[in-house]
């Protein structure tokens, strides 16, 4: 939050005014988020899941989307480290900087604001992410190699689908 406020003085007066309410509203938010993430996730890979002749259940998905879910929280850390040892004034975008992929080396300058998420899906953990939910409906649902790829693919680019929108949506350049 320090590094994205540090760029915006308006932002930085508002974090040193409401900061305390900020953190607490975080603390109450994040895991709210990260459920609605994996309640998403896993209506993605029931939906694609059935529309692929898969027995799938909701508290499958959800589980297989469970298990791949830690491997953001492990990317969450370690950017976190990163950001840490380069330091909050050195991170001029903060979304390249925690990024470990496409993002990382490009940047979002000269991206339009919708396909940013896109591009960031194109990450080390998020396709290793991909990768266990294709493992997770072969084994919970002998879905063959093939068709689990391609439900977990479809899934893997339909899950940035609320941030394109949210980013479509916001005003501004």
């Amino acid at each position: 939050i320090q590094a994205s406020v540090a760029q915006n003085p308006e932002a930085a007066a508002a974090m040193q005014r409401f900061g305390t309410l900020f953190r607490v509203l975080g603390a109450i938010f994040a895991p709210v988020g990260t459920l609605f993430v994996l309640a998403w996730t896993a209506l993605l890979l029931l939906a694609f899941g059935r529309l692929f002749d898969l027995p799938a259940t909701f508290s499958r998905t959800l589980l297989i989307a469970t298990y791949g879910g830690w491997l953001l929280l492990i990317a969450q850390i370690l950017g976190g480290l990163i950001l840490m040892l380069l330091g909050t004034d050195a991170v001029s975008d903060l979304l390249s900087a925690l990024s470990f992929g496409v993002l990382r080396f490009t940047g979002t300058e000269g991206i339009p604001r919708p396909l940013v998420p896109l591009v960031g899906r194109l990450d080390l953990f998020a396709i290793w992410q991909a990768v266990l939910w294709g493992i997770g409906l072969s084994v919970f649902y002998g879905a063959s190699r093939g068709r689990a790829t391609v439900i977990a693919a479809i899934t893997w680019v339909c899950a940035a689908l609320p941030e394109v929108l949210m980013a479509a949506l916001r005003p501004g350049p």
